[in-house]
């Protein structure tokens, strides 16, 4: 996330904040496949609220 962060103009903490969630609403596919390759690179409260996809296991 700090990449991301940085690419932003944001400062690269590599924690979520308002500021990073409204970058990440605006931002393409590319941006967030790059972000967030695996759930390794997701934090508690967003592993606690994941989906899976409808036709994948869990």
């Amino acid at each position: 996330m700090a990449w991301f962060q940085a690419h932003h103009g944001l400062p690269a903490t590599g924690q979520g904040d308002g500021a990073t969630a409204g970058a990440l609403r605006h931002a393409s596919d590319a941006e967030l496949l790059r972000t967030f390759r695996t759930a390794d690179d997701l934090g508690p409260e967003e592993l606690a609220t994941l989906i899976t996809p409808k036709g994948c296991s869990a």
